[in-house]
């Protein structure tokens, strides 16, 4: 990612959650988000990702990228959080497996009974896409908008991040 953004001319910095969070049995306890406004300060973007980190009971823990965006989310307000996947968004199904899937361009909470999640032998550590989903609701509290698009449609996450209306979902907590 911070390659792909030095490539667009963005001076990218990656800032590693082992080196600004530690967790208590899964919950973040301590977080320093010092290095995000003074590399932001400096005219860098801040690139953030899951990571193994600190965990006071556990030892050790795997952080999400999703805990790090609300934790930022919080903080900092954000004009939007952009989540970039392989699809065109959140549909009612999963759209690699059913061809009647359809694109929901707004979710709220009370839309989840709608969606018809995969149940994945592979479920990563955030819960997949259900697991995501709940954090973004969570995010959107805190941001001016809370996006789901296509990364590997090209300039997407651009367009998303300057504002432009795309294809994709787009996360809202309330009614």
């Amino acid at each position: 990612m911070v390659n792909a953004f030095l490539r667009a001319g963005i001076a990218a910095i990656p800032i590693a959650p082992s080196t600004v969070l530690t967790l208590n049995d899964g919950t973040v306890a301590t977080v320093d988000l010092t290095p995000f406004l003074e590399f932001s300060s400096m005219g860098f973007t801040p690139v953030t990702f899951g990571d193994v980190v600190r965990d006071l009971h556990r030892g050790v823990a795997v952080c999400s990228g999703d805990v790090m965006m609300l934790e930022l989310a919080r903080a900092f307000r954000p004009e939007r959080a952009i989540f970039a996947t392989d699809v065109d968004g959140l549909f009612t199904a999963d759209p690699k497996r059913r061809r009647d899937a359809s694109l929901l361009e707004v979710v709220r909470p009370a839309d989840l009974d709608r969606v018809k999640f995969s149940s994945s032998s592979r479920t990563d550590v955030t819960g997949s896409i259900e697991g995501k989903l709940r954090r973004m609701f969570e995010i959107a509290d805190h941001a001016g908008e809370c996006l789901i698009v296509n990364g590997n449609v090209k300039n997407r996450v651009r367009d998303a991040l300057r504002g432009r209306r795309v294809v994709g979902t787009r996360v809202v907590r309330g009614p």
